[in-house]
């Protein structure tokens, strides 16, 4: 898309959390390209695993969780706002 049609939108990147054991994806994370990745919205596939992901533990059997499936996105003007969400 031209830079002239939407002056404040960008590329960000998603990224899946996946464990290095067990190689299940438990949840997303999206944030602004750049170095170092820091990511605006991080969603859980299941509520009952926020915890664990908070702690960068797969909740199914304790590995660790690694960013994985790198997606560039375009965002537009109107969809910059901080996230917060649950995928059920």
């Amino acid at each position: 898309m031209p830079k002239h049609v939407d002056p404040h939108g960008g590329w960000e990147v998603r990224l899946d959390l996946e464990c290095v054991l067990c190689t299940r994806t438990v949840a997303t994370a999206q944030g602004p390209a750049g170095q170092p990745f820091v990511p605006t919205s991080i969603r859980v596939r299941r509520p009952e695993h926020v915890e664990a992901v908070q702690q960068r533990r797969c909740p199914y059997c304790s590995g660790g969780l690694w960013l994985q499936n790198r997606e560039d996105v375009y965002v537009y003007a109107g969809q910059r706002q901080p996230r917060i969400a649950r995928v059920s």
